[in-house]
Formats: C-alpha cells, structure tokens, sequence
C-alpha cells in the first residue's frame, strides 16, 4: 500500500474517532441530546439584594452550560425572605433552588432534594468545607445545601478607648477579657450611672445582638453538650452549661456588682457606633453597619475570645444553596449549586463581588489583605452550632433565660432547667 493511501486512512480514521468523540458527549459539540446540555429556566431566590452579585459567577457557569437560564430574585432581610418562601412552597410555585440559613434549616429540610452521593460524597464534603458544613448540612450521609460563604461571631473593639486605657491587644481569652473589662469601665463620679461599658456581656436580646449566639457559644466552648446524639433532647442543663451562664451573667448590671450593662443601655450595636462601650459582638454584616453608622470610628476586628485549654468555637451564620422538591429542572439545578460553591474560581467571583468571606477551604487558606475579613475567614474553621428545632424559638428562650437569671426572678439552675424543658418541648413538637 502507497504512502499516499496510508496518509488518507489515517486521516479518515481520525476524523471517525473525533466524530465517534463528539457523539458520545467526550468532545463536544455533535450530541445535543446529552443531559449537560438540555435547556433549562432557573428561579434562585435568597437574601442579599445587591445588583449584579452573581452575574460573573452565572456567566462563567452559562460558558459550560450556555443552554440554562437564570434568573435571581434577591430579599433585603432574612425574615422578609422566609415569609416569602414559605407561601411560594405553600401555594406550589417555589423557586428551584433557594438560600436556606443554617439556623433555619431543620425548619426547610423536608422541602429540600439532597445531592445524591454520586454527586458530592461525604469525603469530598470534607475535603471543601469547614467541618460546621457537614455538622449543618448533611443528613442520612447526604447534602441537603451547600454554601458560598460562611460568617461568624467575632469580636468587636474600639482601639481608642484600648489605647486610652493602655490596653495593646484585643483579648484572646475570657479570663483576659474579664481581667480588662473594669480598665474599660465608666461611670458618672456623682450618680454612679454608667457612661461606657466594657462591653454588652450579660444582657438579653431586649438591646444585646447575637446575646443567645454568644451565650450558646460560651457554653460549647466551656464543654457543655448541647443536645444528644439523635437530636431529640436538650442536655446543657449541666456543669459546663451552669459555669457558661454564670460567667456571662456576672457582666450584667445588679445591687451587688459593678455595673458593667444594664437594660437602659442602647442596643449593642448602636451603643458602639455610639462609643458607649469599648467592645461588642456582631458578625461581618455588622461592621458594614458600623462604618455606616459612624464613619469616623477607629475600630478593629479579634477572633471571639475562647476558654484557655477547651475547645475552640464560635457561632457560625451562613446560607447554603439547597433545590426545591417542587423544582423541575433537577438536574440544571444541581449542576449549578454544585459549580457555584466547589468550583473554587466560580466561587471567588461571588466572593469578590460581595466582600464576605469564603466557604471553600482553599479560599480561606489564602491571605486576605483585609485584616477584618481575614478573622471572619479563619474563624470559619472553628464555626461549631447546634440543631435547633426551632432557631427563632430557642432564640427567645435563651433570652428569657437570661433575663430570668440576672434579674434574679430565678437562680441559674432553675433558669437553665427551665430554658431546657422549654427546648425538649420544641423537640418533641417538631421532627428534626
């Protein structure tokens, strides 16, 4: 056989193979009726209002799967956004894929499709996210929602009323943060009012943000145990929760204390803004409203100050992306979550267009030139919550609890005893 006839086989058996390639969908391009390829409409909805936010991250998406349309509807609050949500499922018309907290989620998770282990397995889970993804998000070794991005409880201080009491660093411990309270501590010489406060320590959700977050979080890292392994009973009645509480309560205002915050105190937030106390608590969200409140306030961003010697926590509040059961485009659905949050360049267009810090491990192992979203960014790696039956319930009980103990309506066994029988009754009433 000439040259010339072995060059022409040889062309014809490449073409054959690339035509061969192409069908069965290992090349694109010949095999319109792959899966990957089907046209699809998707409605995503969730909080977070801010124009274009996902546009890069859809286009890059739309690159691999140009025939899925998107179209995002974004709420300004997280209660707005659930009442919205829950008459959508209700009258049939949900979207497809929707932003569940992770505080909300036991509430949301009988209207969730969970992936498949096909599609993302409990390894890999691990191997992308912070461990609080999986404790959140996984039931029955499946995940319910995945999330772009994770906030957490850190704290909040105002570097000039440090360095006005010669205080260098923000505290890394409670008993550092105790030991620095009283150098932060004002009071009026004639009357005895409280004119600054340290800090909003020991009150309740009346005017402290986050206060049951950070008392729930106190008593994680102090060991207490939260609930027991099946999820259908409260457990922090106990030492390690008793010590929790009674180290939060001391800060509150009382006959036999030095007051440190009382009730006539503005709300947390707005008392720093305000500079009538040296420190708070709040969450990424709440710096921006801080710098908005007062632009001229000379403030820093600490990890929340842990126990010496005991586990490493704080309080964790992110959004995952779950598909909707009443969804009909499934597979789309999945297929786009699944490249928004584990595709680590996808991933930080999001980022990047809304300046909140990542849920990718990957991400959060690169440096940050903001030092504040840095400290959101690493304290992901301790993000550490508990099952609630019901977040906004519990969230009123602890406050309660809080308010019972330190205005010494109850003492802090009964408290807790009774925040505790409150809780198992929510359990017994609502299946986790």
């Amino acid at each position: 056989m000439s040259n010339a006839k072995l060059i022409i086989i040889g062309v014809v058996g490449v073409l054959v193979l690339i035509f061969v390639l192409m069908l069965i969908g290992i090349i694109p391009g010949l095999k319109s009726n792959q899966p990957n390829a089907a046209p699809a409409s998707l409605v995503m909805w969730g909080v977070g209002n801010r124009a274009g936010q996902f546009d890069n991250a859809f286009q890059a998406f739309k690159q691999t799967y140009p025939n899925v349309q998107i179209l995002y509807k974004g709420f300004d609050t997280q209660d707005e956004y659930e009442s919205a949500l829950i008459e959508a499922f209700a009258s049939g018309n949900s979207p497809d894929i929707f932003m569940v907290a992770n505080e909300s989620f036991p509430r949301f998770a009988n209207k969730i499709i969970p992936f498949s282990t096909a599609a993302i397995t409990l390894t890999q889970l691990e191997q992308l996210f912070p461990q609080t993804v999986e404790q959140t998000f996984v039931r029955n070794g499946q995940a319910y929602a995945l999330p772009l991005s994770i906030d957490t409880l850190a704290l909040i201080y105002n570097k000039d009323m440090f360095n006005a009491a010669s205080i260098p660093f923000p505290p890394k411990t409670w008993e550092e943060f105790k030991t620095i309270s009283p150098r932060l501590l004002k009071n009026d010489k004639l009357t005895g009012a409280l004119i600054t406060a340290p800090s909003p320590m020991g009150g309740s959700e009346k005017n402290v943000a986050y206060a049951s977050d950070l008392l729930g979080t106190i008593m994680i890292q102090n060991g207490a145990k939260m609930v027991n392994s099946d999820f259908s009973n409260a457990l922090f009645l106990s030492q390690e929760g008793r010590d929790a509480i009674t180290f939060y309560t001391q800060f509150v205002d009382s006959p036999n204390s030095t007051s440190t915050w009382n009730d006539a105190m503005p709300y947390s937030i707005d008392a720093f803004s305000q500079e009538k106390t040296a420190m708070t608590f709040g969450y990424l969200s709440d710096v921006n409203t801080i710098r908005s409140k007062n632009s001229f306030l000379n403030f820093g961003v600490a990890l929340l100050p842990q126990y010496e010697g005991t586990l490493a926590a704080t309080h964790p509040f992110y959004y995952g992306l779950a598909v909707s059961i009443q969804t009909k485009n499934n597979d789309a659905a999945k297929r786009l979550i699944l490249s928004l949050t584990t595709d680590q360049n996808i991933a930080e267009m999001y980022l990047k267009e809304t300046k909140t810090p990542p849920a990718l491990l990957s991400l959060i192992n690169q440096d940050f030139n903001d030092l504040q979203l840095n400290v959101f960014a690493r304290q992901a790696l301790i993000a550490r919550s508990w099952p609630k039956p019901d977040n906004r319930a519990v969230k009123d009980i602890f406050s309660q609890m809080i308010d019972n103990i330190t205005s010494k309506k109850l003492s802090v066994y009964s408290g807790i005893q009774q925040a505790e029988g409150e809780v198992n009754t929510l359990f017994r009433n609502k299946s986790l």
